[in-house]
């Protein structure tokens, strides 16, 4: 093949556009709460995962939750692997949503099927 400068310039191009892409791109769905609530309501197999300290999941959860594992405890992933189904989606939150994003990343890079609550239990209650 004859590659010219102006070819190979593209096509460094486009493979650095796919990879940023890729790289950016999540491996799990922020949903609203009114989209959370459908998919529990909907499907009986989601697993509710409160992320947050067990003294905040005792004041107020979301009804159904059937997990709280604490996202700050070392052992989260370990605790989450031992306890949650990969064959069932989760749906994740937390008070605002930041902690469950990040609870997020880490569970769907083990292959689980994971959404997150935008806003965390704040939004959800308003």
């Amino acid at each position: 093949m004859n590659f010219n400068k102006k070819g190979i310039a593209i096509a460094v191009a486009v493979m650095a556009a796919s990879a940023l892409y890729a790289w950016g791109k999540k491996d799990y769905k922020d949903v609203t709460p009114g989209q959370f609530r459908r998919l529990v309501d909907s499907n009986p197999d989601v697993q509710i995962l409160d992320v947050r300290t067990m003294e905040e999941h005792n004041e107020d959860c979301i009804e159904g939750t059937h997990y709280n594992i604490d996202i700050n405890n070392p052992d989260f992933l370990e605790i989450a692997l031992a306890t949650l189904d990969k064959e069932k989606p989760v749906a994740v939150y937390c008070r605002s949503g930041r902690r469950s994003e990040k609870a997020a990343k880490i569970l769907a890079k083990q292959g689980f099927k994971v959404v997150n609550l935008k806003g965390g239990i704040l939004a959800y209650k308003q």
